[in-house]
């Protein structure tokens, strides 16, 4: 009986380092398939003669701690600002609107447009839902985001045709 017990202990720790060398191992392999591809990067492809013309809505609800933030970058995407719009989908009962209307002042001095769209009543759908809002442009980005994005999105050519229509929903 020990003896048996003696294997089943071994075969376990076996088992338990043969689990540890792996995940090291995968470890490793990404490393080596990071520094692979920087040394073999793709250049990035030339920016397109026309921009397609992007819609960003943000639909908040009494989110005071985030708002300014959250607005802050969207601004700073990396986007011509004749082709880029922001709409706040607000339905905050609390001072989140004041802050709203404040940043979205200073945006709009920025050359950015900025629409704020805030309803009193939260009846019927999410201020995310497409009625709620109509998109001036053609692909759309919707951001659910309980906190704001930590960087600014650098801009890149959409390989979309004109007129279509994507809908893209993330949580930061």
């Amino acid at each position: 009986m020990g003896l048996a017990i003696q294997v089943a202990v071994a075969a376990l720790y076996s088992l338990a380092i043969l689990g540890l060398f792996l995940y090291g191992m995968n470890a490793w392999v990404m490393v080596a398939i990071h520094v692979w591809r920087r040394r073999h990067a793709r250049p990035s492809p030339p920016a397109p003669d026309v921009w397609p013309a992007v819609t960003v809505q943000l639909p908040i609800y009494n989110e005071r701690y985030v708002a300014r933030r959250l607005l802050e970058a969207v601004g700073a995407l990396d986007y011509p600002a004749d082709r880029f719009e922001i709409q706040i989908l607000d339905d905050s009962t609390d001072e989140t609107t004041a802050i709203l209307t404040d940043a979205a002042r200073v945006l709009t001095e920025r050359g950015l447009n900025v629409v704020h769209i805030h309803r009193r009543e939260r009846t019927g759908f999410t201020a995310s839902s497409p009625r709620s809002s109509t998109p001036t442009s053609s692909p759309r980005a919707t951001s659910s985001a309980p906190r704001s994005p930590t960087s600014p999105i650098p801009a890149s050519p959409l390989s979309r045709p004109a007129g279509a229509i994507s809908i893209a929903t993330s949580r930061f």
